[in-house]
This record gives C-alpha cells, sequence and structure tokens, in this order.
C-alpha cells in the first residue's frame, strides 16, 4: 500500500502529546508503552528530537521520540533521562495509528528523522540507536540500522535487540568542519554579512504563539521581527522589520501539495507574509518551478545562503514567505 495522501512531517507540539500517548497505548503492550509523564517529560526537554507523521488536516498517525545521551550504548540510565549536550540519540519508540500500518508511514517516518539529524549542527549527533524486538530487526535494517547483537536492557518480558544508525555528515559540512582555507574565510565572511549578526535565540511561529505582527484597528500587520532561514546553524537573515505584510490568503496554499525538504514544517494554510518584489529581502533565492505548480505561481523562494525550500512563492501580488517557514529573532 502507498503512503497516505498529503503525509507530512514536523515537531510534536505540547499540545499534541496526548495524542502521542494515544498512539503509544494502542501500539505497544501496557508494560512496553510509555506513560503520559514521559512523553511530556521528552517533548519538554527534547523537543527537536520528537517528530509526528501527519495527515493534511494535522492528525497525528505516528510518532517516533527521542533523548540524548553521552553514553556510547544503551542502558536504562542513557534511556531515563535527556542529556542536552550528548552525541547518541536515543530512539525510544516508533509507532504508527493501527489505520495505518503497512502502509509504509514508518520507514517514511524514520527516514525523515534521520535525514533532519544528518543536518543538524554539523557534528552535533554521532548515531542513532533504538532496541527492537527480534521480528522488527528486519525492517531497521532496511533503513540502515545495523544490528549489534541482544541487549542486557530487561523491559516487559520479551527481549530486546540494539541497532545502531550513523549519523553521516553531508559531505559540505564534512569538508568545512575539516578544512579552512581561503575560499573558507571567504564564504564565513559572506555568512557573517548575510546573517546580519544573528541573535542568539531565534524561535518559530509556534514557540511566539503567532506571526509577530503589528496589531491594531487599520493598521498593516507589519512584521515586528527580523525574520530568517529556519535552518538550524544558518539563520541568514531573509527580509528586516516592517518590510513584510501579514495578509490572509484568498486561494488555496500554493506551497500545501508541493514537495519540500524535510526540514520543514508544513505550511500555514490561512496566511502568509508579502513582500513586494526581490529588493525587499536581505537574503533569498528563486528556483524553476517545477511541472505542476499551482496556477499563478511563477517562481519558489528559498534561502540564499543553504539554499533551503521553498519557503515561500512568487505571483502577479508580489513574493510571499510562509510564516512557519521561517524563524524570528526572539529579542
Amino acid at each position: 500500500m502507498s503512503l497516505p495522501e498529503g503525509l507530512y512531517f514536523d515537531l510534536v507540539r505540547a499540545d499534541e502529546v496526548p495524542a502521542a500517548y494515544n498512539l503509544e497505548v494502542e501500539g505497544f503492550p501496557p508494560d512496553e508503552a510509555a506513560t503520559l509523564e514521559k512523553l511530556q517529560y521528552r517533548q519538554q526537554h527534547a523537543s527537536n528530537l520528537f517528530l509526528g507523521a501527519y495527515l493534511p488536516s494535522r492528525e497525528l498517525i505516528a510518532s517516533c521520540t527521542s533523548t540524548a545521551s553521552s553514553s556510547p550504548t544503551l542502558t536504562h540510565d542513557s534511556m531515563s533521562t535527556h542529556e542536552p549536550g550528548g552525541r547518541t540519540v536515543c530512539l525510544h519508540s516508533v509507532v504508527v495509528s493501527p489505520v495505518y500500518r503497512r502502509h509504509g508511514v514508518a520507514s517514511a517516518l524514520l527516514r525523515a528523522y534521520i535525514e533532519r539529524l544528518t543536518h543538524a549542527s554539523p557534528g552535533r549527533y554521532a548515531e542513532v540507536r533504538l532496541l527492537a524486538h527480534e521480528e522488527l530487526v528486519k525492517l531497521y535494517e532496511r533503513i540502515g540500522f545495523e544490528n549489534v547483537g541482544r541487549s542486557d536492557i530487561q523491559h516487559g518480558e520479551r527481549p530486546w535487540w540494539e541497532l545502531r544508525h550513523a549519523i553521516e555528515q553531508p559531505p559540505d559540512q564534512a569538508a568545512a568542519a575539516q578544512t579552512f582555507d581561503q575560499s573558507a574565510l571567504l564564504t564565513a565572511l559572506q555568512q557573517q554579512l548575510a546573517s546580519k549578526n544573528a541573535p542568539a535565540d531565534v524561535k518559530t511561529v509556534d514557540e511566539l504563539g503567532g506571526p509577530p505582527a503589528a496589531e491594531g484597528p487599520g493598521v498593516k500587520k507589519l512584521n515586528k521581527s527580523k525574520a530568517r532561514c529556519p535552518r538550524p546553524g544558518c539563520n541568514s537573515l531573509l527580509f528586516l522589520r516592517n518590510a513584510a505584510e501579514l495578509l490572509a490568503l484568498s486561494t488555496s496554499h500554493p506551497l500545501a501539495n508541493t514537495p519540500s525538504d524535510p526540514l520543514l514544517p508544513a505550511p500555514q494554510p490561512d496566511y502568509a507574509w508579502r513582500l513586494p518584489g526581490p529588493m525587499s529581502f536581505e537574503n533569498i533565492t528563486f528556483s524553476k518551478v517545477a511541472p505542476g505548480a499551482p496556477e499563478g505561481v511563477s517562481k519558489f523562494l528559498g534561502c540564499g545562503e543553504c539554499e533551503l525550500g521553498p519557503l515561500g512563492w512568487v505571483d502577479g501580488r508580489g513574493c510571499w514567505i510562509d510564516v512557519r517557514r521561517a524563524v524570528y529573532d526572539g529579542r
């Protein structure tokens, strides 16, 4: 069977943890399922490691959740708490709604998860480790995990096997981490100019509780914060304060059914930032439109530094950036 139509992946929000818990209860025996409190702990302390698979209505149909550890192998201790600086990702569970099992959802979710970890800051994570029952070992091996043998951990009545998946740095990141020549210096300077003193913290729309726009009767809803590329480690400046206006969309979202980088969340369906033209941006790139693009869309927009996209689109009314596909200065 094929994947559900419109399936996308995004980080699980705090208010969605109960839905993830329902999946956990449906998917595991009582002596193996995580408690609601454990899932809430993981979302609170390791939210970037809690990924969900969603239908277009944002119905959560699958999830995987992890914590980080400095331990090179899985133990009761390493899987009990989250170490923010740990380089081993301890994957606690991968669970799919009974309705959508045998549709390839678990494999797709795991591949998206590995992809996100691979494109985190260079060297941030070294490997993913998980425990599986014997009948699931082959599934994980097909995705690239290596079976390292039977685990000593006792959790429930059945034995567990431990598997690992190395996190390979993309070639461009690995090279950047190993060499520093004149070319690297020029690139670093260009990034510094593009980022315009990127702040120590940036926030998503969800973390801000909504788009950072001016409010009031008769007031244009201009952006109150600088908008940046959402890729961790890039955060290149896209546009300055008061450069974009928040407007409602009169048609279906042009990016709703457009293939996107796995790092990007599903678009906000109701409104977007509109900028008058290319000169309104600080750093942007324009791509060719693929066949089947929505009517009226002439180009897609991406980060001018790392080329992450699509972040938005161009049509007859101007340039648009999806509010969820940018992060904003937290200060």
